[in-house]
């Protein structure tokens, strides 16, 4: 070696300890899968979740994924400055080969971090990695700042009505908002609330149920650090089920006719999706009591009354009844007279 070149090789080796190159580079030809860029944070119960959807191609757009697995950066920030520069660590090696602790349901994988510290922001990416080990490009990131989950809410209550349940509950001090959880009988409670906006008030009312139906509800009380909505535990749990108790209208247009055999009734149809039939009530002295004269609920718009006797005035009317369990059966409809 001479001793003109050990100045360059001096200076070549400085160059490349500056670089902090930590690994290799990915050759041009090595397939990564494509970024995630769906990356969720929320708070469940008092637990932090991400969620992102699975990779379906490559970064040049190839399929299938060379996927196997992905790591979980984080990067904690105590001075309230996310745009600071900070070093990500490894949270988390997600391996996909075999089970554990995250859940796969539907092509989006859910991960929960744990021992969060009060009044620290957390910055979150994810890579994904390929069977050689190299990492795609990195997702977007998710700033959680966390804090301590609020307390459950008490004397949770439901009333079943028509197609709905109201629901109250107490409010809890210091809780900035609700969310309301549902359930079927068998199933598990889903990930997200049924509320689309925050509940600020002590009580919901949720529609478009179905009638004779077990509902299951919890209730979560919400608190905001910042722009994260940290969410405490489930109240007690309750069941409820809503029931039909609203009768259809009273039918219009009846109209008597006397006939050979006995007075006709005549009225127009009702139009109700849960109509069953009706019902022909009969007066048979002035200021008497209206006495239901069909044995069976009537399918149709008319009726024949077989027992009216001639030489005497009756007053007739008719009630709508629907197919809910209950039968609830609407006011009787304007009376009319009819002599024989």
């Amino acid at each position: 070696m001479t001793k003109s070149s050990l100045p360059f090789l001096i200076a070549l080796v400085i160059v490349l300890g500056a670089c902090g190159v930590k690994a290799p580079p990915i050759p041009p030809d090595v397939l990564v899968p494509k970024a995630i860029t769906d990356l969720q944070g929320r708070v469940r119960e008092g637990e932090l979740y991400l969620n992102w959807s699975m990779p379906r191609e490559n970064t040049d757009g190839s399929k299938p994924v060379d996927l196997v697995g992905f790591r979980v950066l984080r990067r904690e920030e105590k001075r309230g400055c996310v745009e600071c520069p900070g070093e990500f660590l490894v949270r988390a090696h997600l391996d996909l080969r075999a089970p554990g602790d995250y859940r796969l349901e539907r092509g989006t994988l859910t991960w929960r971090d744990q021992d969060l510290k009060e009044g620290i922001i957390y910055i979150y990416k994810i890579l994904g990695i390929n069977h050689w080990g190299y990492p795609s490009p990195a997702s977007n990131e998710v700033i959680i700042q966390w804090g301590t989950p609020p307390a459950s809410p008490s004397s949770l209550k439901g009333q079943g009505q028509d197609a709905s349940v109201l629901l109250r509950w107490e409010p809890v001090e210091g809780v900035d908002a609700y969310n309301i959880y549902r359930r079927l009988e068998g199933t598990p409670f889903p990930a997200n609330p049924i509320n689309k906006t925050a509940i600020k008030m002590g009580d919901y009312l949720d529609k478009g149920l179905r009638n004779e139906t077990k509902y299951y509800y919890v209730v979560r009380g919400v608190k905001f650090y910042g722009e994260t909505p940290v969410e405490g535990k489930s109240s007690e749990e309750i069941v409820t089920i809503p029931v039909d108790t609203t009768p259809p209208p009273p039918p219009i247009g009846l109209i008597a006719v006397p006939q050979e055999q006995g007075i006709e009734l005549d009225w127009f149809p009702n139009e109700e999706a849960d109509l069953l039939g009706y019902n022909v009530y009969r007066q048979d002295e002035p200021g008497g009591e209206f006495r239901r004269i069909n044995e069976k609920v009537i399918k149709k718009t008319h009726f024949l009354d077989l027992s009216a006797e001639k030489g005497r005035a009756y007053y007739y009317a008719v009630t709508a009844v629907d197919n809910s369990p209950h039968r609830n059966e609407s006011p009787v409809s304007s009376a009319v007279k009819a002599e024989y």
